[in-house]
């Protein structure tokens, strides 16, 4: 079903929306996927006629999934409340077509912001000052500068018009935030952006158009969080990229058991660069070891200790 909340205003948007439901679609009858469509279509319509409140998965004190996929609820109206309360549960909204839909995985990609791998180039340009690196000063232009396609991938991207809307919203607020990499003629170069949520920064999407861009975008972004007293950066999935920075895989209880862990210290509302915290060089942990999870198969705290 194709939503018309934010309808196309132009033959470009009507073509980019009937090429999203099409890939869409195909996406959802994968085989891998095809299998949770029963549950999230029962749901869609128990909804829909008022059997069952949207977003009721956000009440359950144990959250009691629909499907071994992952999938929790449907959504209803994505407010800054509603939206921070599935975050704090390990939730997070996702969808290609019509209404977004409440998913949980079992593991998360996470990591320590101190223990982020930095290749030498990668250090060279943050010392150097290759790109100028700010926060939040253009969150909605980074939003959509994600939810471009990507060369050699399908043109499918969860960041809908009515996701730009929900997450500016958050923003707004205080709770979303953005980090960019300047090139030298002013042009955004690469950034990312993501969500605040306990001691937790959940990297939602990243972007680059100039090579390492978003990595010293990130690395800035993690000397910061651990500053500021963030037990993780969290990229929700395994991709490769991840994984060669650093993040690792944990399961989702220990996750949630994070997200519950102590409030960090970083300023509310937009975020500012500190560029007296250099993120070329290795840096401690600004939280007391026992208090970080599991990483990489191993407690922090024992190894600290050890």
């Amino acid at each position: 079903m194709l939503s018309l909340k934010y309808p196309p205003r132009t033959f470009a948007g009507l073509r980019d929306d009937v090429r999203r439901v099409v890939l869409g679609t195909a996406y959802a009858l994968r085989p891998k996927r095809v299998a949770v469509l029963p549950a999230v279509l029962l749901a869609w319509i128990k909804a829909k006629l008022g059997f069952e409140r949207y977003d009721a998965c956000l009440e359950d004190d144990a959250l009691a999934l629909r499907h071994p996929l992952g999938f929790a609820g449907i959504c209803g109206d994505m407010t800054p409340d509603v939206l921070m309360r599935g975050f704090a549960k390990g939730l997070y909204p996702f969808s290609h077509v019509g209404r977004k839909k409440w998913w949980m995985n079992p593991e998360r990609m996470v990591i320590a912001p101190h223990r982020i791998v930095r290749d030498k180039d990668v250090r060279r340009m943050v010392r150097n000052k290759r790109f100028k690196v700010t926060f939040d000063t253009c969150f909605e232009d980074v939003m959509r500068a994600c939810a471009q396609p990507r060369d050699g991938k399908t043109p499918l991207t969860w960041i809908t018009e009515d996701i730009i809307a929900a997450y500016s919203e958050l923003h707004r607020a205080g709770h979303a935030h953005s980090f960019e990499a300047w090139a030298e003629d002013g042009t955004l170069a690469g950034g990312g952006f993501g969500i605040a949520s306990g001691p937790v920064f959940i990297i939602e999407s990243q972007f680059t158009v100039k090579r390492n861009a978003s990595k010293v975008a990130m690395v800035t972004l993690m000397r910061h969080l651990s500053a500021w007293g963030f037990l993780l950066a969290d990229g929700k999935a395994f991709t490769p990229y991840l994984d060669s920075v650093g993040f690792r895989l944990i399961p989702h209880a220990d996750y949630v058991a994070v997200l519950n862990g102590p409030a960090p210290t970083a300023p509310v509302g937009p975020w500012q660069v500190d560029e007296t915290l250099d993120a070329s060089v290795d840096w401690e942990a600004s939280v007391p070891a026992e208090e970080l999870t599991w990483i990489d198969g191993r407690n922090l705290a024992d190894e600290k200790a050890g």
